[in-house]
């Protein structure tokens, strides 16, 4: 790699771990506490996580080396738009630093990933595409008065979905073929092309059904079928067979989507409320997929394991503790304040350790490719 460029995910991985970790706090200060600042969080978390945390994510793992010139550029727009979101959300400021990251981010990703040559690998260019320029129609549309909020979070919720079946599916394929291999086997079901077109077609009908007035039930329905095919999907690749820490967490990350869209698709089927299945994709999904993606991709480039193990099965089961102790706050109606307290604290500890483990605290031990611990 030449000098003159720079990892996208050296920037925006560490940014988006501390965003992840103060804001969550910070919102439930708010909503507990009867905090009014920032004032970007007083109406929730929900916007600022999907249209700051994910997107710089995204940017951080499609964007991948740049000139350091541009990369710096992007990224001070990204954090120049998070300040404003969360100070002045209603700023004029605000309304130009968020489109013109989204922007500038797609023009630099979006055509790398339509050179692909399977259709399955090109769908993954508008979808991206779209998850950019969410922000920008989720403010003209609430404004212009067309949609509520919700229909556009729930919208944006299955996107996202989609986005983490598709990538995690093909880490998770090419990691267990990989130490099926090592091991002596032949993992035959790997990327399971036939599931993953079903689930494309599946998540992006649910996405377009969400927003049509009267089409809840058939959302929920189809959002039911898409996460049988995940859960069907998980187990044929037998991760518990590798008794790897990584793929563990993979494998616990993509069974809690699958169980969101369970989830998901029944409250919607019944007409009942989805906030507690929304938080299962939520926390639960994009929590455990997110912590490991970044810190595999990290170990890879550093060609060591920052005691791998441990790290990886600490902050799955601090996701996973989150993501049940927001699900307690609806259930348990005498507990919630303590349970969703609790779960900003679990939820917040397990992004300090990633954010620790990519700005170097937790200090690297033997290399990744002895016995292949994180190679594939």
């Amino acid at each position: 790699m030449a000098r003159s460029k720079l990892p996208a995910q050296r920037l925006f991985f560490p940014a988006a771990a501390l965003h992840a970790a103060v804001l969550i706090p910070l919102s439930m200060a708010n909503l507990l506490a009867g905090w009014s600042w920032p004032a970007g969080l007083a109406a929730g978390h929900g916007r600022e996580m999907l249209f700051g945390f994910v997107l710089a994510l995204i940017a951080g793992y499609l964007l991948g080396p740049q000139p350091r010139p541009r990369l710096y550029g992007i990224f001070a727009l990204w954090l120049a738009a998070r300040i404003a979101a969360l100070v002045a959300p209603a700023s004029v400021v605000t309304g130009f630093l968020s489109p013109a990251f989204v922007l500038v981010t797609a023009w630099f990703v979006v055509p790398k990933l339509l050179a692909a040559k399977k259709w399955r690998n090109r769908s993954i260019a508008p979808l991206v595409l779209v998850l950019f320029l969410l922000p920008i129609g989720y403010q003209v549309l609430v404004d212009l008065q067309w949609f509520a909020p919700a229909p556009l979070l729930l919208f944006g919720i299955i996107l996202l979905s989609l986005l983490m079946l598709f990538m995690g599916g093909r880490i998770i394929a090419a990691a267990a073929a990989g130490e099926v291999q090592r091991r002596g086997g032949r993992l035959t079901a790997r990327v399971q092309p036939s599931l993953e077109a079903a689930l494309i077609i599946l998540l992006v009908l649910a996405a377009v059904l969400s927003v049509v007035p009267g089409w809840r039930m058939a959302t929920g329905l189809v959002l039911l079928t898409a996460g049988l095919i995940a859960g069907l999907r998980l187990i044929r690749w037998r991760l518990w067979q590798c008794r790897r820490a990584d793929l563990f967490a993979l494998g616990a990350g993509y069974f809690w989507l699958a169980i969101g869209l369970l989830a998901l698709g029944a409250t919607l089927l019944l007409g009942n409320g989805y906030s507690g299945a929304m938080h299962v994709i939520t926390i639960g999904a994009l929590g455990t997929l997110s912590i490991t993606i970044a810190a595999r991709v990290h170990l890879i480039n550093l060609q060591q394991a920052a005691a791998a193990g441990p790290f990886f099965y600490a902050t799955a089961v601090l996701i996973a503790l989150a993501t049940l102790l927001r699900l307690l706050a609806v259930h348990l109606p005498g507990y919630t304040m303590t349970s969703l307290w609790l779960a900003s604290g679990a939820w917040s500890l397990a992004y300090l350790l990633l954010l620790a483990l990519l700005l170097g605290a937790l200090t690297p031990g033997r290399g990744l490719k002895r016995r292949g611990e994180i190679a594939c």
